[in-house]
């Protein structure tokens, strides 16, 4: 399921001519019956990028809007995606420049 957000994104990336780093959060409640596929989530991804975007400050505060009404914590999210560990630990060439 890697892989079930990118033709979507990569759509609206191409069409916008921007560049991005995304993470897709699902979280799949005991209420979701009957699993219908990976175009579902495809089709989801390209109607919320129809929308109109919330722009926030911060990774952060991003994340905290992104997980709103679920059940798994960000605490959560975070030890168990590899990208999120990846994206918090990543140094900025800012971290290297001397003077400031």
């Amino acid at each position: 399921m890697e892989y079930f957000g990118r033709l979507g994104v990569t759509e609206y990336l191409k069409r916008t001519n921007q560049l991005a780093s995304v993470l897709v959060f699902r979280e799949i409640q005991p209420e979701y019956v009957l699993p219908v596929g990976v175009w579902q989530i495809r089709e989801g991804i390209r109607m919320a990028l129809r929308s109109k975007p919330v722009i926030l400050p911060n990774l952060e505060s991003s994340m905290s809007n992104g997980i709103k009404g679920g059940s798994v914590s960000l605490t959560e999210w975070a030890r168990n995606s590899r990208i999120l560990k990846e994206r918090i630990q990543q140094r900025r060439i800012s971290d290297f420049c001397l003077g400031q």
